[in-house]
């Protein structure tokens, strides 16, 4: 936000982050003294809009942003959001797919702006420090079945890519190896998944119903998947981008950097400053927010929400959010060679 002897007039945004797991939306207050997120929507997404960062279908992936836009204009008893920011991982691919969605809601008489830039450079933007930028970072959004990550280097985006993998792989793992059904397998990974394998004890948890699993086992197959996943970002960085002098930070988002010891599982393999992303907002807060409050930031065009209807009513609106268990079968995803990546260089 920019701040200055000019006043500028108080206005409305409206943004969507989508994703394969989950679609979250807000609208945000703007003016002199900042940014004021006064409304979030969540709601479950099927996946099939949007997988390993890409398009895979542009009309699910419409209807998707209809249905938010909707559902921020009647929770706020706003009307006619006619201007609206979208992204999702892997962003500044799929120009066809975007152009088409972009022209469907032009006939409902609504401009949708998808950034130019990478989800990972968005985040940059709001949560890396100019020097940080400037002397080198790396940021990574662990999403759950993509990971996007970009290297900024004397403040530019120097390399960046999207892998077709992320947080859900690593459930898939425990629900081959254990024969769990995935609702459970995801509970285990959140609750007792490690990124760090270390010496544990040989330590029998009870899963009810008959089934137990140790935690040595259970942090073993985590952390291998894990290892699987960041050969994949750190090697070509290391390899290309990385000087000597230890400067460079890695800041890290997305649900999947939640796991437990995500931190010091990077450090160890860099040697580099780590940190996960906080988000602190009154009414929601985690790292899986970090691309939406990002993207609020970057909007810096109205979406002709009138500033007369008052902070307070928009508040009272705050929805429950909803939670929805996944339930899928598949074969495990296995990561064979770099032609697979999406690369910009």
């Amino acid at each position: 936000m920019q701040k200055g002897n000019t006043k500028m007039n108080d206005f409305y945004v409206a943004a969507i982050d989508l994703g394969s797991h989950k679609n979250v939306g807000a609208v945000a207050k703007k003016s002199d003294s900042g940014t004021d997120i006064l409304y979030i929507e969540k709601e479950p997404s099927d996946g099939n809009a949007i997988y390993k960062g890409k398009i895979t279908d542009k009309e699910k992936m419409a209807y998707q942003i209809r249905t938010m836009i909707q559902k921020l204009e009647n929770a706020t008893n706003i009307k006619d959001i006619n201007q609206c920011y979208v992204t999702f991982q892997g962003c500044n691919y799929n120009p066809e797919q975007k152009e088409w969605i972009k022209k469907k809601f032009q006939s409902k008489k609504i401009n949708i702006i998808f950034p130019s830039i990478s989800n990972t450079g968005i985040i940059a933007n709001k949560f890396a420090s100019e020097n940080e930028r400037d002397k080198g970072c790396l940021i990574i959004d662990f999403g759950h079945s993509s990971i996007g990550f970009s290297f900024i280097d004397n403040g530019e985006i120097t390399f960046e890519r999207v892998i077709p993998a992320g947080s859900k792989h690593i459930t898939m793992d425990l629900q081959d190896k254990f024969n769990y059904d995935f609702n459970l397998a995801e509970t285990l990974k959140i609750k007792l998944g490690k990124a760090f394998h270390s010496s544990e004890t040989d330590k029998l948890i009870d899963l009810g119903k008959n089934k137990t699993i140790r935690l040595s086992e259970l942090s073993e197959i985590i952390s291998s998947r894990v290892d699987d996943l960041f050969k994949y970002i750190l090697e070509p960085i290391q390899k290309n981008h990385w000087n000597s002098n230890l400067e460079h930070t890695i800041i890290i988002t997305g649900g999947g950097s939640m796991l437990q010891q995500m931190e010091k599982y990077i450090h160890n393999h860099t040697g580099l400053n780590t940190r996960i992303v906080k988000v602190e907002e009154t009414s929601f807060n985690g790292p899986q927010y970090a691309a939406l409050v990002s993207l609020i930031e970057f909007a810096n065009s109205p979406c002709n929400i009138p500033v007369e209807k008052t902070d307070s009513k928009l508040r009272q609106a705050f929805n429950k959010f909803i939670k929805k268990g996944t339930d899928t079968t598949g074969k495990l995803f296995d990561i064979k060679d770099e032609e697979e990546f999406e690369t910009k260089k």
